[in-house]
């Protein structure tokens, strides 16, 4: 009973590695349109900051 599952073969540490790259490029593209995102918002974002701005600024004079 202690010898039964004790070895892996060439095979499957072949595909175990193969399935670890497949992982690896899935994060990185994962990762990649996070940022993607990220910097879409971002560039959504500056306008209105830069109107909230001008309309404090707007208020705020005398």
């Amino acid at each position: 009973m202690a010898g039964k599952r004790k070895r892996d073969t060439s095979a499957e540490i072949l595909v175990f590695l193969e399935k670890s790259e497949e992982s690896e490029e899935k994060g990185e593209r994962l990762l990649q349109e996070s940022n993607q995102h990220f910097q879409d918002v971002c560039g959504q974002m500056l306008p209105l900051m830069g109107r909230v701005v001008s309309l404090m600024e707007e208020r705020d004079r005398p």
